[in-house]
């Protein structure tokens, strides 16, 4: 029986390409699908050849967020300390049964537990604050489409209650797709925990008042389903993060970076080894993400100049024409799509994003990664423990070091070896067509009778 199933995504086009071929496959196999979004990405999730349905404030969330620091009610996002935090958090908690331990993707790089005040923080200054700010406007009663799935996206640490608010409010299933080792899942799991010790008058949860007053606003309950949700689809290989959940399923990732067209110059053998090196969401927004200056990217590319490679950066046209030079062994493009590039590439250079990880693991490509994305801890310990790459912290980066480690990565076969066997893992894992007929059995299990 055809079921409707409704996506909910972050506001970051490369976060819904994510979830693109699940909701394909749920699509093909006759069931009605839909994505609620933003306005601002109406038209990325139009193009994917799904059907949109828009909703909250037509203002960019970029706008809205800078404007919510400028007038304090968002307060500035400090990655350093939320990396950390992060790192704390989910290493408070005594493992899950069944993590094979190696839960949080903590192979083997000790982090200090957090205190119940850091705990508070991390939802009262990081999680809920910012939440309430895409949100305010954007949770309704779903009208017209009756999700029997819903199935929203998570960011490291911050929840989306679209999903779980509109799926609570109409009985249906829901599952989360998650970005990255289950940060969202150890965060909660180690905040109820340290609650727990603390005596009765100082225990309170922001997360559950804040959802709980929406729930309230359609007459049910809080519970920790809004949360954790019925089941959780995880993209990475089970080595990555291992199980943190009663239904926790795996799905095999698939590439999809929107649309793409063949640039000619892939179409010829590389004259040297390929690297490709991208730095992710524009230089000129988000600044707390970026991993490098412009002067900095003249320094890598003059140390590099001298290896027997041939490097392609993608960089807005912007930032190219503030390079002072470029090497004869470098290849500048707008863009590049990974799925295509990859599998011709000796080694990667990239700021950890999601689906930049996913395509690097899945094309069993030795990566280098310069890094400040809140999992950077799990990202940077999983390379090292697995020789598929190597990493370099933002603030350390120099063109000699970028130099030393990308010469490393293609010297070396042992990386090559390591990515090559995350790659095997990866194309273990079930399919999008493969986990329809679950999702099928989750909707009828948890959906409306």
């Amino acid at each position: 029986m055809a079921v409707r199933v409704l996506f909910v995504t972050p506001t970051w086009h490369t976060h819904f390409f994510n979830l693109v071929p699940l909701a394909w496959s749920l699509q093909t196999a006759g069931h009605d699908v839909r994505v609620a979004c933003e306005p601002e990405l109406v038209d990325t999730v139009t193009r994917s050849g799904l059907t949109a349905v828009p909703v909250g404030s037509d203002e960019p969330i970029r706008d809205r967020a800078r404007r919510a620091e400028e007038d304090g009610t968002l307060p500035p996002l400090d990655m350093g300390r939320l990396a950390g935090a992060l790192g704390g958090a989910t290493s408070t908690a005594p493992k899950p049964s069944g993590s094979g331990g190696q839960a949080g993707g903590a192979i083997g790089d000790p982090r200090a537990k957090l205190s119940w005040e850091d705990m508070v923080w991390l939802y009262e200054t990081v999680a809920v604050p910012r939440g309430q700010d895409r949100e305010r406007h954007a949770v309704r009663r779903p009208g017209g489409v009756q999700p029997v799935v819903a199935a929203p996206a998570r960011r490291l640490g911050r929840p989306h209650p679209r999903g779980p608010v509109a799926a609570g409010a109409v009985g249906a299933a829901h599952a989360r797709v998650t970005f990255t080792v289950d940060l969202s899942f150890q965060l909660r799991s180690g905040f109820l925990w340290t609650m727990a010790q603390q005596p009765p008058e100082r225990r309170r949860d922001p997360l559950a008042e804040w959802l709980g007053s929406w729930t309230e606003k359609f007459g049910y309950e809080y519970s920790e389903t809004l949360v954790n949700a019925h089941a959780t689809i995880d993209q990475f290989p089970p080595s990555f993060g291992g199980d943190y959940g009663a239904s926790h399923l795996n799905l095999r990732y698939v590439p999809y970076n929107g649309p793409a067209v063949i640039p000619d110059w892939l179409n010829e053998p590389p004259p040297a080894p390929r690297v490709l090196m991208t730095l992710g969401v524009s230089m000129s927004d988000w600044q707390e993400l970026q991993v490098m200056s412009i002067e900095r990217v003249q320094e890598v590319l003059d140390s590099v100049a001298g290896l027997d490679m041939e490097l392609v950066l993608t960089l807005p046209t912007a930032f190219r024409e503030k390079l002072d030079r470029v090497p004869r062994n470098t290849r500048i493009v707008e863009f590049a799509p990974f799925h295509a590039v990859l599998p011709t590439c000796a080694a990667m250079i990239h700021h950890g994003g999601a689906g930049t990880f996913y395509n690097a693991l899945l094309a069993g490509t030795p990566q280098l990664l310069i890094t400040k994305v809140p999992d950077a801890l799990h990202k940077r310990a999983y390379l090292a423990e697995t020789g598929a790459g190597l990493s370099i912290p933002p603030d350390e980066v120099t063109g000699p070091k970028v130099r030393e480690s990308l010469a490393r990565l293609l010297d070396d076969p042992s990386f090559r070896a390591g990515a090559e066997r995350i790659r095997r893992e990866v194309l273990d894992q079930p399919t999008p067509n493969g986990l329809v007929p679950e999702l099928e059995r989750l909707a009828a299990r948890h959906g409306p009778a």
